[in-house]
């Protein structure tokens, strides 16, 4: 009969999380190990590497939840106000996550180049937004165009957004990024909406 895990996952990538903010990807896995009460052995068997140990405390290893979002929405309401949702999720996302991976690459040792390459996950995020426009064009939805220029300038544009939130100045109210990201959209589909053809 198997044991139940008496510390969970979630416990670890805590711990995880914490060093890799604090001392960046050189965060000592034995520090971590302790932290969460584990042996560095356990810490390994439930994570594999290092690597994807840190992918997990950073919250990058799996889609987010706006990617998931993205399958079938073209099928379904309006394409403009689908967009605004999307692009709502994905700067919460964004807002949680930014703030971490320029934390940890702040520090001296950081994630192998290769790795990160291999494994990007804003390739995966970006490709799959890519997807979605090209479904809406096919669909008539959005005016035909480059599917993955649409994608890079949305994605761009909240990456500023939020970068500059986390960065300084004037400090935007939910509701208030709220608005930027509607104002965004609707800039946006000015160039996205489609031709209507004549009778």
């Amino acid at each position: 009969m198997a044991r139940t895990r008496t510390i969970s996952d979630e416990k670890i990538i805590t711990a995880a999380r914490a060093e890799f903010l604090k001392h960046g990807f050189g965060a000592s896995t034995m520090v971590i190990a302790k932290r969460a009460g584990v042996s560095e052995t356990l810490l390994f068997k439930r994570f594999g590497t290092k690597n994807e140990m840190f992918a997990k405390a950073m919250g990058i290893e799996d889609p987010p939840l706006w990617v998931k979002a993205l399958e079938g929405l073209e099928s379904r309401g309006e394409a403009r106000e689908n967009i605004k949702k999307i692009a709502k999720m994905m700067m919460e996302f964004m807002s949680e996550i930014l703030p971490r991976v320029i934390m940890s690459w702040a520090a001296r040792d950081k994630p192998p180049l290769k790795w990160m390459i291999k494994k990007s996950p804003m390739q995966r995020d970006l490709k799959a937004l890519v997807a979605y426009f090209e479904r809406e064009m096919k669909a008539g939805r959005i005016r035909s165009g480059n599917p993955e220029i649409a994608a890079r300038a949305l994605i761009g544009s909240l990456h500023h957004l939020v970068f500059m939130k986390i960065m300084g100045g004037k400090r935007a109210t939910p509701a208030e990024m709220d608005q930027q990201v509607e104002e965004l959209v609707d800039l946006l589909w000015e160039g996205m909406e489609p031709i209507e053809e004549d009778a």
